[in-house]
């Protein structure tokens, strides 16, 4: 073989390599929400986490990794839709600032699909290992911190809605305690939060430990 022929053939094999490169780049490429041709949607849904209250479902190329899918039917009316479009868009940002001020898990990636039928938001975040609290025992000693937790919410402008004990996972071997699922977290306006009523949780502390305390008997009968 001459040197123009081989020089010939090295073109074509580094152009075929570079495409097959490229195919392979493509494929990754909006795993969650492949419309939106996101180079950062790299997260594959795997199975359902059957421990889990909403729709959570384990990644399958990470283990330590799990996705929530948030899904809003699409109706005829723009204003529902609109209401549904920024319903999803508040729980990314609000569970995106609780993971940065370290109360809820790590958000590693969030996207926003606009499928035929549905709007489907995608939360990427860390899995903690932990557990639920599962007995009055073990409220009574981490309430404290559920209650340092809604507060710091609170002044941080987020008013949380959703006392169940579910939303709250303790991390093994610590005593940190994670918060979780914000879809019925209010963002609280400038006015509210210099108000009485803005600076105040909807709830006394005995009632939020009640709450928690119900939700917790409901698991247990649950579980029988």
């Amino acid at each position: 073989m001459d040197k123009k022929t081989s020089k010939k053939s090295s073109r074509k094999s580094s152009r075929k390599s570079s495409r097959k490169g490229s195919r392979k780049r493509k494929q990754i490429i909006g795993k969650l929400c492949p419309k939106n041709k996101d180079k950062n949607d790299i997260y594959t849904l795997g199975n359902p986490f059957t421990n889990a209250t909403n729709e959570i479902y384990e990644c399958a190329n990470n283990p330590n990794i799990l996705i929530k899918k948030i899904q809003k039917p699409k109706v005829d009316n723009s204003q529902i839709n609109n209401f549904n479009i920024e319903n999803i868009k508040k729980e990314f940002e609000l569970a995106k600032f609780c993971s940065d001020i370290k109360v809820s898990p790590h958000i590693h990636y969030t996207t926003l699909c606009n499928d035929d039928d549905n709007f489907i938001g995608y939360i990427v975040m860390d899995k903690i290992k932990g557990t639920i609290i599962n007995s009055k025992k073990e409220l009574d000693y981490y309430f404290n911190t559920i209650y340092y937790i809604l507060n710091l919410l609170l002044i941080s402008g987020i008013q949380y809605n959703d006392y169940n004990i579910n939303n709250f996972i303790v991390e093994n071997g610590t005593d940190n305690v994670y918060i979780i699922d914000f879809e019925d977290a209010t963002k609280l306006t400038m006015y509210e939060s210099m108000s009485e009523f803005g600076l105040t949780l909807r709830f006394s502390k005995m009632e939020i430990k009640n709450m928690l305390l119900e939700s917790i008997y409901n698991n247990q009968m649950y579980r029988i």
